[in-house]
């Protein structure tokens, strides 16, 4: 059975990080009304858990 899903590609510059990140994550809860901030508490704990490993594996 064929399936549509709505679909973004993206390409991202990486000599911008923090921009691109920042215009992806609108994107995306742009076209996610009303789960917005269920999103961006996902990514605040996604983003939260790689800090911690990163400062975790540099104090070490």
């Amino acid at each position: 059975m064929a399936h549509a899903i709505p679909k973004l590609e993206v390409l991202i510059d990486l000599s911008r990080p923090v921009e691109e990140i920042t215009e992806v994550i609108t994107l995306v809860i742009s076209s996610h009304p009303g789960k917005q901030k269920e999103i961006l508490e996902a990514v605040d704990l996604s983003v939260g858990e790689a800090l911690a490993k990163f400062e975790e594996n540099n104090i070490n």
